[in-house]
């Protein structure tokens, strides 16, 4: 509690706050975002989830990898013309196609 994103555009913050989602988002995570993405994926390691919310902080979508063969949230990367997710977990990468 009280931890918050926040957005800055152009060098000065601006306004910015998650919704859509209940109950609260897990505290292990990383942010991920990038040049040609309107998106924010918030990276659960704890949990094995990604959760995705649009540039508005409006949640679309959750990924959860529990049960599978990926043991582990290392790292993302989302290719931006085609919106793949691909996953580092341990030594594996994994494409997952939305």
């Amino acid at each position: 509690e009280g931890e918050q994103i926040l957005k800055f555009e152009a060098g000065k913050r601006v306004d910015f706050s998650l919704s859509g989602l209940a109950p609260s988002l897990p505290g292990d995570l990383f942010i991920y975002t990038g040049t040609g993405l309107s998106d924010l994926y918030l990276v659960s390691r704890g949990s094995l989830k990604i959760y995705k919310f649009s540039d508005l902080g409006v949640y679309q979508k959750t990924y959860d990898f529990g049960g599978t063969n990926i043991y582990s949230l290392d790292s993302l990367y989302v290719s931006p013309g085609s919106l793949k997710l691909y996953l580092l977990s341990g030594s594996k990468v994994y494409e997952i196609t939305p």
